[in-house]
């Protein structure tokens, strides 16, 4: 892991202490929390994002930062998924795709490649990561 990673709950119904990462690994959602993280020895589809954005990084002048830093922003809501047009739609794709993920993978930490609806948490992290 790269250091990266944000923890949240899934479930109104949840109280008491959080769960470790590891504790988050082994378990497919019955915590009632996920973990997203950034590890980009192990997310093909976050590696892929970072080159894309080294090689604007590298084609970009340097004495053009902020045009730079809105064009990796560009790059990363568009990974994302584009612009929130309706913040509730995009709440319910992202709880149907969290869900797929942890049943077919078998745990409740999830590679933040393989997002393609965020929260605005998990974009924080994206940014990080490719930052």
């Amino acid at each position: 892991m790269d250091g990266f990673y944000d923890v949240f709950c899934t479930s109104s119904a949840v109280q008491g202490k959080m769960p470790s990462l590891m504790d988050l690994e082994t378990n497919a959602g019955g915590s009632g929390f996920e973990a997203v993280i950034v590890n980009r020895k192990l997310d093909p589809a976050l590696e892929e994002l970072m080159q894309i954005a080294q090689c604007i990084a590298l084609d970009w002048p340097a004495t053009d930062v902020t045009i730079l830093v809105q064009q990796l922003a560009e790059l990363v809501t568009g990974h994302m998924g584009g612009p929130v047009k309706d913040a509730n739609l995009i709440l319910a794709k992202w709880m149907e795709r969290s869900t797929e993920l942890r049943t077919s993978i078998q745990t409740s930490v999830l590679p933040i490649g393989i997002y393609k609806y965020w929260s605005v948490s998990t974009s924080s992290v994206a940014f990080q990561g490719v930052g």
